[in-house]
């Protein structure tokens, strides 16, 4: 790196800012695009300079980068120390659960089409007034008790991965979506499930057996 004033903290500085631009998995256009913003003449080459030794940081410029990664400018003035590793490490941790929150989302809409399939499948065989099930529609009725399992399962995932990365849904606004035939799934659940669960349970395989009518 060339002298210039306070080569020491410029040193620490720089590599803070690569290390906290990789946790956040920031390109240098990334970056470079965000402090554009701020009104700095910022180009991914800048940043590669700068991250390369080749450019000095100016003090202006340090303190917008700190504010954009969203770090204590302070703290990135002084040497790495264990402490510092360990709050990358569970930044990254936390940037992870949150990239994976907005996987599991896409995966969930999928599924939810196929459930909502099974749903279609089984309203004409549920909603016969009568609460005698047929043998084939009992066996549908295990994949819809699955079904309303895996939801479950599906929303606590992701609202557990929204907690860890700071980001929990606090107003509602970004759940998982809850269409209306889950509802509707679940009055099957109330109505031939609800209270008899240990002996639906009992038979955990019977779902996979055969079909329970011969095909002709």
């Amino acid at each position: 790196m060339a002298e210039h004033p306070n080569p020491r903290w410029e040193h620490n500085f720089v590599q803070q800012m690569k290390r906290l631009r990789e946790a956040r998995k920031m390109t240098q256009t990334d970056l470079a695009r965000e402090l554009k913003a701020y009104g700095l003449p910022f180009h991914q080459p800048t940043v590669q300079r700068i991250e390369n030794g080749e450019r000095p940081v100016r003090l202006n410029e340090a303190i917008v980068i700190a504010r954009v990664l969203e770090a204590d400018f302070n703290g990135m003035l002084t040497e790495g120390t264990t402490d510092q590793e360990l709050r990358f490490t569970v930044d990254r941790f936390r940037r992870a659960s949150l990239d994976i929150s907005e996987q599991v989302a896409a995966s969930f809409v999928a599924w939810q089409e196929e459930m909502h399939k099974l749903a279609a499948a089984m309203r004409p065989r549920l909603e016969t007034g009568t609460h005698d099930l047929d043998p084939v529609t009992a066996w549908g009725l295990l994949w819809v008790f699955k079904a309303l399992h895996a939801d479950r399962f599906f929303r606590s995932t992701w609202e557990g991965l929204r907690l860890i990365s700071g980001r929990p849904d606090k107003g509602g606004t970004h759940r998982l979506p809850e269409e209306d035939f889950i509802h509707v799934m679940r009055n099957w659940y109330t109505e031939h499930i609800e209270g008899r669960e240990d002996a639906w349970l009992e038979a955990p395989d019977l779902v996979y057996q055969e079909f329970p009518v011969k095909e002709v």
